[in-house]
C-alpha cells in the first residue's frame, strides 16, 4: 500500500512538474518509475 502511494505521488509530481521542468526531468522520472516497478515485480 505505501508502495502504490508513493507511486502515485511521484506520478502527480511529474503531472505538475513536466510543464516547467520540461522533458528531460519527464524521461528522468518516468526512468525512475520503471526502476520502482521492476523492485516491486522483483521482491
Amino acid at each position: 500500500m505505501k508502495a502504490a502511494n508513493a507511486i502515485t505521488a511521484t506520478i502527480i509530481d511529474i503531472i505538475l512538474r513536466a510543464p516547467y521542468a520540461g522533458i528531460q526531468y519527464f524521461l528522468t522520472a518516468a526512468r525512475v518509475l520503471l526502476n520502482i516497478n521492476m523492485i516491486l515485480i522483483l521482491s
